[in-house]
């Protein structure tokens, strides 16, 4: 008997005044029946930063733990949105991008996108795994005209300032989102999603 956590991979932050990446999706089975099997883990990648100034931050990609009876899918994390392209939404995922300056936050399977406020406890708070604690922290949105704003708990990325960048791209193995690209900072690119992990933990000796 087992407790299981999934998380897929975060999603890049948006360009020029973009919204945050969104978390990667989180499922967390307690006290999961294993069986004597084969099992086949997928950790979920992480958003790439994006490649100019005008494009929606890129999703992560899903986390998959299957064999036997057992199929778990965590969903990606959606790219958050830019001020520069079509729409200015973030992306659909498992926790949607936010929306970059003038746009919205996407809805997900999870969570709604926003400014980094998209976090998820892993396990209970005796642990000490994750970023303090927690996974899966969406990515802050980058602000024009001044300020930055932080990403959520569990590793999510800083969003950019104006007219000197500084996002950061979400921590790796928590599936938390990159922070989107200020108005005017050098570059305008979204940070990078990080990548996600998947953990079973289970009792080996009763005590």
């Amino acid at each position: 008997t087992a407790d299981v956590l999934v998380i897929a991979g975060g999603a890049s932050g948006g360009t020029k005044s973009g919204g945050g990446g969104g978390a990667g999706g989180l499922v967390y089975n307690s006290g999961t029946s294993l069986t004597v099997n084969s099992y086949t883990a997928t950790i979920g990648a992480g958003g790439s930063q994006t490649s100019s100034d005008s494009v929606v931050g890129n999703d992560g990609s899903n986390s998959n733990l299957t064999g036997g009876s057992l199929s778990l899918t965590a969903a990606v994390g959606g790219g958050g949105g830019g001020c520069l392209v079509t729409t200015t939404t973030g992306r659909n995922g498992g926790s949607g991008g936010g929306g970059s300056q003038g746009g919205t936050g996407a809805p997900g399977s999870t969570s709604f996108g926003g400014n980094g406020s998209n976090t998820y406890s892993a396990w209970a708070s005796a642990t000490t795994t994750g970023v303090s604690g927690y996974y899966a922290g969406g990515g802050g949105g980058g602000i024009y005209p001044s300020g930055s704003t932080t990403g959520g708990a569990g590793g999510g990325g800083v969003g950019g300032s104006y007219n000197s960048g500084g996002q950061t791209a979400g921590t790796v193995n928590t599936g938390s989102g990159g922070g989107g690209a200020s108005g005017d900072d050098p570059g305008r690119r979204g940070a990078a999603g990080g990548s996600g992990i998947i953990i079973v933990r289970y009792l080996k000796t009763a005590v």
